[in-house]
Formats: C-alpha cells, structure tokens, sequence
C-alpha cells in the first residue's frame, strides 16, 4: 500500500519520458514474479 502511494507520488512528477519507464518496470517485476511462481 505505501509503496504503492510512493510510486504514484514519483510518477507524477516524473515527465511522460520517464513515465513510461515507470510503468514498463512493475510490468517486468510482475514477469519476473510469474516466472517464478510457475517454475515447477
């Protein structure tokens, strides 16, 4: 929950360049965490 508030605080003042790394890095934490869960 507070990460979460802090990621929406760093992303707002951010400029859309950045942004767009912001969102692209949780998606590939979220990968990286399926990947791990569905490793046998």
């Amino acid at each position: 929950m507070e990460f979460g508030g802090l990621f929406e605080i760093d992303i707002s003042q951010l400029s859309p360049k950045s942004k767009r790394v912001n969102i692209t890095l949780p998606l590939y934490l979220l990968n990286t965490v399926d990947n791990y869960t569905k490793t046998p």
